[in-house]
């Protein structure tokens, strides 16, 4: 079971469409969630941005082992027919 974490949400709905079973509602959440300050703001955007640039590179990390595999597996398949 999945869940979205209150402290990390931003509000920006990206999580909704994904959900495979459309159980994520949008609600008002109680102040103490909320920034209270700019600079309280500016961090959140911060690990948010942060988060973001970390899930990229392990998208990109875990594309670039299933390409070397697939190479490897057609490296295997043409030396056993050669």
């Amino acid at each position: 079971m999945h869940t979205v974490l209150l402290f990390e949400c931003i509000g920006c709905k990206l999580c909704m469409p994904p959900c495979p079973v459309d159980c994520i509602e949008m609600v008002p959440t109680p102040d103490e969630f909320m920034p209270k300050t700019d600079e309280q703001l500016a961090h959140r955007k911060q690990l948010t941005k942060r988060r973001y640039q970390n899930r990229q590179q392990r998208l990109s990390r875990l594309e670039q082992q299933r390409k070397a595999r697939l190479a490897a597996k057609r490296e295997a398949l043409r030396r056993k027919h050669s």
